[in-house]
């Protein structure tokens, strides 16, 4: 059994907040107002993107830093390697509105790849190229599975 003696001394120690000696790496994506609704990926709609989402650095100081500009796509779900060398995230190349599969939950067209960042020398390693390779026993899939090619053939949209 836990006996709480002192309540004030768990306020106090509550309270204060240790100083953070390392960087913290997050996702900036644009925001653009009070009055405008953006998106942001959750586990209901993780494709819920917004263009121009850019991978941050944080430096102990109050230094902010972009590790990977998204440009016109969008950065998602970054992870430190244990080591905390290395920076693993999701990089959506076209995440622009017109770039949006409406059949698809607004899924960009151009899908996703996984990278790596080295966070010292800022090398970056593509770790999956979007190849999408239907199962063969699936459906009687279209030459472009993306686009109905040809009568009679399965495509995604």
């Amino acid at each position: 059994m836990i006996k709480l003696t002192a309540p004030w001394l768990l306020l106090a120690t509550a309270g204060s907040a240790a100083v953070v000696d390392y960087p913290i790496v997050y996702v900036r994506a644009p925001q653009y107002g009070d009055q405008i609704n953006t998106n942001w990926p959750e586990v209901f709609d993780p494709v819920s993107l917004e263009s121009g989402a850019d991978l941050m650095l944080l430096h102990p100081d109050g230094r902010e830093e972009v590790l990977f500009p998204a440009g016109p796509g969008a950065v998602i779900d970054p992870a430190p390697s244990f080591d905390a060398e290395w920076v693993f995230f999701s990089y959506f190349p076209d995440a622009r509105p017109a770039a949006l599969n409406s059949q698809r939950r607004q899924a960009p067209l151009a899908g996703a790849d996984i990278y790596k960042i080295h966070v010292r020398t800022r090398k970056l390693v593509r770790l999956t190229h979007q190849e999408w390779t239907p199962p063969e026993a699936a459906a009687n899939w279209s030459a472009d599975p993306l686009a109905p090619s040809e009568p009679g053939k399965h495509y995604l949209g």
